[in-house]
């Protein structure tokens, strides 16, 4: 499972340097900043409109220690319905991916007895909804985004005590916000 925790860090690397926006002739306006959210992903950003009405995000975290770990990756393309100056109103789409692995020797609790437990889980997080860009200065804008989110989480791990791998396919939709803050250069 840490091949492939590591092999989705180094491709969402990857993307991260490149937005198919920018293989194309430039961006109208491109921005690095922070963005947390269901279908934008959790972590760094990287924001990049191809038009003044049309652009896309990517989100991208990773985090990997002894135990456990997680990779969010997140893809979001924006469609502005109308854009003044410092403020504008969009409709958004996207999707973003989770993965985390936990092998710790607690995780189980007490009736394992003290043996180590490896559980996964993935969840695709695809979702749809409006958001809104404020203009704070210059350079810097601030993004808040309502989408109706639909969470597909899939979750696997061993359990001791009867020998198997249980495994669980949890399907819920939420209306989630989330928040960018991005820096243009």
């Amino acid at each position: 499972m840490r091949k492939i925790l590591f092999s989705a860090a180094l491709t969402a690397i990857m993307l991260f340097l490149y937005i198919p926006a920018e293989a194309k002739g430039g961006a109208y306006e491109k921005g690095f900043g922070f963005t947390a959210g269901t279908i934008s992903g959790i972590g760094f950003a990287k924001r990049t409109y191809k038009t003044e009405m049309e652009g896309s995000q990517l989100g991208f975290v990773a985090w990997l220690a002894d135990n456990s770990g997680f990779i969010d990756m997140g893809y979001q393309k924006i469609n502005f319905i109308n854009r003044q100056k410092s403020v504008g109103l969009y409709w958004l789409y996207g999707a973003a991916l989770w993965l985390k692995t936990d092998n710790s020797p607690y995780y189980g609790g007490p009736n394992t007895d003290g043996k180590k437990i490896f559980t996964y889980s993935a969840t695709l997080m695809p979702g749809a909804g409006l958001g809104i860009e404020l203009g704070l200065e210059k350079h810097l804008k601030l993004n808040i985004e309502l989408p109706l989110s639909i969470f597909i989480e899939y979750s696997r791990s061993y359990d001791y005590m009867l020998d198997r791998f249980p495994e669980g396919l949890d399907i819920s939709i939420y209306p989630i916000p989330q928040v960018s803050l991005i820096y243009f250069y």
